[in-house]
């Protein structure tokens, strides 16, 4: 299948489906939330912060409000009886009745691939840049996060960490050449990512 098709908002199954800005996701209720006061932190849209129930931490959910047609990515951190967000999401949404929750598999897009002579330059987590080793940029997902990249042509896999931003011109992930090696890929190449909140047994990075 073209990444075009993919792109296109096709459903992939019950509740599945692949909007334009290119996230998998899962409708998985609806939902009202508590506003909390307190500030969660300092990260900055478009990634906010939740506590949520039934829902692992760690975990990425769309919030879309029917009534206003607004929407806000959130980040599960810990779990709690009722739907808590920071007040960031109600600014944002402008209600907190009546949400669609959707939660987020992953991401299909391009992918482009550090210069090398980015090597050794810092990153927006402050890490010095290792090209020789299998790191990417996002623009959102937490630091520390792992992504499993797919290669959607081969096939192949390979698992990155992410410890930098980027995706301003339209890319879906950066990564650095030691993994675009392992894919086998060059830059401009569709790309489809599952976002995991724990390396899986065994696994290097």
């Amino acid at each position: 299948m073209l990444l075009g098709e993919l792109l296109s908002g096709c459903v992939q199954g019950p509740g599945r489906s692949i909007p334009l800005d290119g996230l998998i996701s899962e409708t998985i209720g609806r939902s009202g939330v508590i506003v909390s006061q307190e500030p969660w932190g300092t990260e900055r849209p478009p990634l906010f912060q939740a506590r949520w129930n039934d829902v692992t931490p760690g975990t990425l959910l769309r919030l879309v409000s029917p009534e206003t047609g607004r929407m806000a990515l959130v980040q599960v951190v810990a779990s709690a009886p009722h739907p808590t967000v920071e007040r960031a999401v109600w600014d944002r949404l402008g209600t907190n009745q009546g949400l669609r929750v959707d939660r987020i598999e992953g991401q299909i897009g391009f992918v482009e691939i550090y210069p090398l002579d980015f090597h050794g330059q810092p990153t927006a987590s402050g890490e010095l840049r290792n090209l020789q080793s299998l790191i990417a940029g996002h623009r959102y997902l937490p630091f520390g996060s792992i992504v499993r990249v797919r290669a959607l042509r081969s096939g192949r896999t390979v698992l990155v960490r992410v410890n930098d931003r980027a995706g301003f011109r339209g890319e879906a992930i950066l990564l650095s050449p030691a993994a675009a090696e392992r894919l086998g890929i060059e830059g401009g190449e569709p790309v489809r990512l599952e976002f995991l909140t724990t390396l899986p047994t065994g696994a290097a990075h």
